[in-house]
């Protein structure tokens, strides 16, 4: 046990710290190849021994790398086991960003209603806990769900939001993402000159 424990944490700290740089190198989703044996044994133990929170931060972190690596189906399987455990408190960030990882894995899999409902469950957590910069990413994820599915007017209303927080973070990428979705929005109304 002590031993499981060290090495979880160990390939914990592995998969947040390669995380990031997964969105910027899609190659360095390599490096986490040669270790995915060990995440899996990470996650096994994690979520048998009832450790939602490590098992919900290990999930969050490779869902990137599951994606890159066409792993969808493993990695969706992992995030609902360790959604499921039994939570002290069902309204945390971790678990929050645990479902935007869900629903960006559902997402790469054409499954858009089970992406909206845990993009929504996500930006429920986000609002409660007045965490605005997971707000702002929950609101602009929900966006997106509803331009795929034609609803530009909605779309829109989660858009402005997003914006307007990621202006009042100085979130620079926020607010370039979000000004694309409007234009995106407003292409899809034939408002061109919006969209320009």
């Amino acid at each position: 046990e002590p031993l499981m424990k060290r090495s979880a944490a160990f390939f914990l700290a592995l998969a947040e710290d390669a995380a990031p740089r997964l969105t910027e190198d899609p190659d360095s989703s390599r490096v986490l190849e040669l270790d995915h044996d060990n995440f899996r044994s990470a996650l096994r133990w994690s979520i048998d021994g009832g450790h939602a929170e490590t098992a919900l931060r290990l999930g969050t972190a490779l869902w990137r790398y599951w994606m890159l690596r066409s792993h969808l189906a493993e990695g969706r399987k992992w995030l609902v086991e360790a959604l499921a455990l039994p939570s002290e408190d069902p309204t945390t960030a971790v678990r929050a960003r645990a479902l935007m990882a869900l629903g960006s894995i559902t997402y790469w899999q054409n499954d858009f209603a089970a992406t909206g409902k845990h993009y929504a469950q996500a930006l429920t957590i986000f609002r409660t806990l007045e965490d605005r910069p997971g707000m702002a990413e929950g609101l602009y994820n929900l966006g997106f769900i509803h331009l795929i599915e034609r609803d530009s007017a909605t779309a829109r209303t989660f858009y402005e939001e997003s914006r307007a927080i990621a202006q009042d973070l100085g979130d620079d990428r926020g607010v370039a993402n979000t000004t694309w979705g409007l234009a995106m929005a407003a292409l899809q109304e034939r408002d061109l000159e919006s969209a320009r």
